[in-house]
């Protein structure tokens, strides 16, 4: 699986090179690729659910996250 996304990241990142968040800080170039589910088992190669993103955007999203779920960057992780 670490195969596959290695070759689909390498192939969407440059089709997709502005960060899709956005926030203050933002350095505009996305240059990761936040998994709004998680990278588990499908999510990791499932591009519908893939965020262009760059690194401080990235970092945001990680330290707030209940806040990047309420605007859309993120999907709840908790099975219900």
């Amino acid at each position: 699986r670490d195969i596959e996304y290695a070759k689909l990241r390498k192939e969407w990142l440059p089709k997709h090179s502005i960060c899709q968040v956005n926030r203050i800080g933002c350095t505009v170039k996305a240059t990761q690729i936040h998994h709004k589910k998680g990278r588990e088992g499908d999510l990791l190669t499932d591009t519908s659910e893939w965020l262009a993103i760059c690194h401080k955007c990235h970092t945001w999203i990680t330290e707030h996250s209940m806040e990047a779920i309420e605007q859309g960057f993120s999907k709840s992780r908790h099975k219900i």
